[in-house]
């Protein structure tokens, strides 16, 4: 349950990307509608780097052991919204957001 709950954070918060099949773009996905979960050097090992899922939609063949070098070597990214365990509860709140009714 713990680990579907960070998967759901890193797709489900305040201002997160969405658009319709016809607007997908592989750039705007990976770096404005998935984010880093900040856990800890601890958190990371615990998960297996779950909370660097972004660099997973940028290149799905880099291995879990290897996310976090990515992240560092990538850098800061403008786009990149970093989530801590604190944000959590608020992702619950958002709502879904249905695609032939926008």
């Amino acid at each position: 349950m713990l680990a579907i709950t960070l998967f759901y954070i890193q797709h489900n918060y305040k201002n997160a990307y969405w658009c319709n099949k016809s607007e997908w773009n592989h750039m705007n996905v990976s770096w404005k509608g998935s984010s880093f979960l900040s856990l800890g050097s601890l958190g990371h090992w615990l998960t297996g780097n779950i909370g660097y899922h972004h660099i997973h939609h940028l290149n799905v063949r880099i291995p879990n052991y290897h996310l976090a070098t990515a992240h560092k070597k990538i850098g800061k990214h403008p786009d990149l919204t970093t989530l801590y365990l604190r944000d959590i509860p608020h992702a619950f709140n958002l709502k879904l957001w249905d695609e032939k009714k926008s």
